[in-house]
């Protein structure tokens, strides 16, 4: 057990396991997105699934706004200048994210094709854009290379 606890322990702090903790995050919330686009789809009826699409990313991003920030990178800075930028990039995830599923539809594939693309393309973009412009470490302490930029 204590061997669990600091395996934990280790993951959770361990700055050079940030990449694992955000798939395991990203891998829950696409996990959760899935579904309620499945359930919006096929259960409760809606007819088009860039729609559901859309929906599903609007009711899982508080869930990815603070999985990122609190378990990934956990950060500690200013929260408006973060959330501000969070909402820049959502919008752009949003947008990718529609359109990838209705491409999907269009071209008369399933549109559980384009969830599964989304599932690759958008946390791939999402961690670069959230670790080196959303949550980057801007205090005094962090180290600065020759460039003038946080290393």
């Amino acid at each position: 057990m204590q061997f669990v606890s600091r395996l934990l322990q280790d993951l959770y702090q361990n700055d050079q396991l940030k990449i694992v903790r955000y798939f395991f995050a990203g891998v829950v919330v696409s996990i959760g997105y899935t579904i309620t686009v499945v359930v919006l789809v096929e259960y409760v009826g809606w007819t088009n699934p860039s729609l559901a699409s859309a929906t599903s990313f609007l009711v899982w991003t508080p869930i990815s706004y603070y999985a990122p920030r609190d378990f990934t990178f956990g950060f500690e800075g200013g929260n408006s200048a973060a959330s501000a930028k969070y909402v820049i990039s959502f919008l752009l995830r949003f947008a990718a994210s529609v359109v990838v599923v209705a491409v999907a539809v269009h071209l008369k594939w399933h549109y559980i094709v384009g969830v599964f693309f989304n599932w690759g393309m958008l946390p791939l973009v999402n961690y670069f854009v959230l670790h080196f412009w959303v949550f980057r470490d801007r205090s005094p302490s962090a180290p600065v290379g020759q460039n003038g930029l946080i290393e």
